[in-house]
């Protein structure tokens, strides 16, 4: 093996390395921002929440459990679903376009200017 294939070995090695840091960072900052707090209670927006919430019956409560597992009892389920919403659009918003942003970088120097 010559010195310059080794070299382009470190080049894609530092690129893999660096690309899987700042997809991880930026996956685990979308689920952050999907935690919002409801009444006393902490919950992740979720697709399944939020439709669970829009098609619950009306005629009954509507009692969640948190991300704590503490029953909350939800007054306004269209102030909860919009909240809830909001939250989820933007997290799925911001990181898909870093995602796509991040798919435009072919190099190790671009990856870390960023």
């Amino acid at each position: 093996m010559d010195k310059s294939f080794l070299q382009e070995i470190e080049k894609f090695s530092n690129l893999k390395t660096a690309l899987d840091t700042k997809k991880t960072n930026a996956y685990e900052r979308a689920k952050n921002k999907l935690v919002f707090a409801y009444e006393g209670g902490l919950f992740t927006a979720t697709p399944e929440l939020i439709l669970f919430a829009k098609l619950h019956d009306t005629q009954r409560d509507l009692i969640l459990l948190d991300n704590n597992n503490t029953p909350v009892k939800i007054i306004d389920a269209e102030k909860f679903i919009s909240k809830a919403e909001t939250g989820y659009y933007e997290a799925m918003n911001e990181y898909h376009l870093f995602y796509e942003e991040l798919k435009k970088q072919r190099t190790v120097k671009k990856l870390i200017d960023e």
